[in-house]
């Protein structure tokens, strides 16, 4: 029972802590490159503006989609390292 319960905890924190890098990563260099790379017609598009009065906003949206990607694929690379190893 002990032996199961440091993974356990180890694998929460490690996952806290991911989540926290991948929000501020994607926050901070991958949508700034993204808005950079838009057209600024689109990027002050009133109809996308229209979007937040109903607490919907699409940057947000988007970054989203990107963190989860990322630590989809994380999480991937992680399996496939230790998936041949009896740990």
């Amino acid at each position: 029972m002990w032996h199961e319960l440091l993974p356990l905890s180890l694998a929460i924190y490690l996952g806290t802590v991911l989540q926290k890098f991948l929000e501020s990563f994607v926050k901070d260099i991958i949508m700034p490159a993204i808005l950079l790379l838009m057209p600024t017609k689109v990027r002050n598009n009133s109809y996308l503006q229209s979007f937040n009065e109903y607490g919907f906003n699409f940057t947000d949206a988007i970054s989203h989609i990107f963190t989860l990607f990322i630590a989809i694929y994380v999480c991937y690379l992680f399996i496939k390292l230790f998936a041949d190893k009896n740990i």
